[in-house]
C-alpha cells in the first residue's frame, strides 16, 4: 500500500492463457462491436478540468510476463484495416521497465508459433476525412523521447508475418524460422542498433511493390529522413544460414538468363560476418563465408574478405570470390581526398589492385550484368 502511495507498482508475474478477440466495425454500421463497453464506463457530461498532477511519475516494475494461446482479430471497414494475431507463446523476463524514461530491458525475450498478418483495403468514403483527421492530429500530439530497449536473449521461431496493401500494391511475406540475438539495443532517439551476436536461419522473405508516384514519394520521404537522422548499426557477429529472399518489382518485366535485379529468387544464403560496422564514418566489415544462388542461374559458392569503405579509402583485403567458373583472389586498396573524387575528380584518385592467382570467365560478369558484354562490329 506504501508502495502505490508512492506511485510504485510492483507486478511479479502476468500471465494470459487461451485468448480469443473479435473486434470489428463492419459496414455498414459505424460503431465497432465493443462500443457499448466504452459506452458504459465513459460518462457523456464533461468533466470538470482537474489541477495538474504533481505526483511523481508512476514506477512500474515487472518481472515475467507469460501469454500462451491467444488470438486476436480486429477489421475495420471504415479506415480499410483488416488486423490479426494468433500468438502462440511469448515469455518475458523484465530487468527494467521505465515508463518515464521510456528504457526497457528484458533479460529474455522469447516468441514462437506466432502468425501475424495486417491487410490495407480500401476505406469508406463515409468518415474517412474524420479518421485522416484523427491521425495527423495524433501524429502532431506524439514527439520527445522514443523508446531505449535492450534485449539480453532475444529469440523468435516459427514466426509468420504477412502484410499486403491493396492500395498501394505493396506486399510482403515473412518466415522466421530461426531468428535470435544476444545483447540487442535498439535505441530509436539516436537511431542505434547493436549486437553481440545475431542468427537468421531457415527462413523465407519475400517482397513485392509496384512503383507508383505515391510509392516513390514515401521511398524518397523514407530516405531523406534516414540522411537527416542519425544512424548506426553494429554487429559483433552475425550468421545467415540457408535462408530465401525474394524480390519483385511488379512493373518491370522479367529477363532470362540474366541476374534480374528487379526480380530476384536467391535461395541458400548465407552469411557469417563479424565486426560490421555502418554509421556516419563509413562501412567495415570481415565477411568470413558466403554463398548463394538465384533462380537466373548465377551460383556464389564463396567469399570472404575484409572491407572498409570511408571518406578517405575503398580497402578490400583477402577478398576471395569463388563462382561455378571463376575464382578471384585480391587485394585493394582506392584512396582519395573525398568521395566527390570518384566521379568528379579521378585523377586525384591512387588505386593498388593486386590480383593473386585468379580466373575470370566473361559468363559470370555477363550473367550479372548483360551490358558488361561490348557491342560487336558488323561489316554489311
Amino acid at each position: 500500500m506504501i508502495g502505490l502511495i508512492r506511485s510504485r507498482i510492483a507486478v511479479s508475474n502476468i500471465e494470459l492463457d487461451n485468448v480469443n478477440a473479435n473486434l470489428y466495425r463492419l459496414n455498414p454500421d459505424t460503431s465497432f462491436n465493443y462500443q457499448f463497453l466504452v459506452d458504459a464506463f465513459v460518462s457523456a457530461e464533461k468533466e470538470p478540468e482537474t489541477p495538474k498532477d504533481s505526483t511523481a511519475p508512476l514506477q512500474l516494475k515487472l518481472d515475467k510476463i507469460t501469454f500462451n494461446d491467444i488470438r486476436i482479430k480486429f477489421k475495420d471497414d471504415v479506415v480499410g484495416n483488416d488486423a490479426g494475431v494468433s500468438l502462440g507463446k511469448l515469455s518475458a523476463r523484465v530487468d527494467k521497465f521505465d515508463l518515464e524514461q521510456m528504457h526497457y530491458v528484458l533479460n529474455k525475450l522469447e516468441l514462437a508459433n506466432t502468425k501475424l498478418h495486417y491487410f490495407q483495403n480500401k476505406p469508406l468514403t463515409v468518415l474517412q476525412q474524420k479518421a485522416d483527421a484523427a491521425i495527423d492530429s495524433t501524429e502532431k500530439e506524439s514527439g520527445g523521447r522514443l523508446p531505449l530497449i535492450e534485449v539480453k536473449n532475444f529469440a523468435f521461431s516459427d514466426i509468420d508475418l504477412k502484410y499486403d496493401d491493396r492500395l498501394s500494391d505493396t506486399r510482403a511475406f515473412a518466415f522466421l524460422k530461426t531468428f535470435n540475438f544476444n545483447d540487442l539495443l535498439i535505441d530509436l532517439t539516436q537511431g542505434k542498433y547493436q549486437t553481440s551476436s545475431g542468427e537468421l536461419s531457415n527462413s523465407v522473405i519475400d517482397f513485392a511493390y509496384r512503383p507508383t508516384p505515391s510509392n516513390e514519394e514515401a521511398i524518397q520521404k523514407t530516405a531523406d529522413s534516414t540522411q537527416e537522422s542519425s544512424f548506426s548499426l553494429y554487429l559483433n557477429k552475425i550468421i545467415l544460414s540457408n535462408n530465401q529472399i525474394k524480390y519483385d518489382n511488379l512493373a518491370a518485366p522479367r529477363e532470362k538468363g540474366v541476374m534480374d535485379f528487379n526480380h530476384l529468387n536467391i535461395k541458400n544464403l548465407g552469411i557469417s560476418g563479424e565486426n560490421i560496422a555502418i554509421d556516419s564514418a563509413g562501412i567495415k566489415a570481415t565477411i568470413n563465408g558466403g554463398k548463394l544462388a538465384d533462380t537466373s542461374g548465377f551460383v556464389l559458392n564463396e567469399l570472404r574478405g575484409k572491407v572498409i569503405y570511408d571518406d578517405k579509402q575503398i580497402s578490400v583485403e583477402d577478398l576471395l570470390v569463388k563462382t561455378p567458373h571463376t575464382y578471384i583472389d585480391n587485394n585493394s586498396l582506392v584512396t582519395y581526398t573525398s568521395q566527390d573524387d570518384l566521379t568528379k575528380n579521378p585523377e586525384r584518385v591512387d588505386m593498388d589492385i593486386q590480383f593473386r592467382k585468379s580466373v575470370l570467365v566473361l559468363q559470370t560478369p555477363l550473367t550479372l550484368y548483360p551490358p558488361f558484354l561490348p557491342p560487336i562490329a558488323t561489316n554489311s
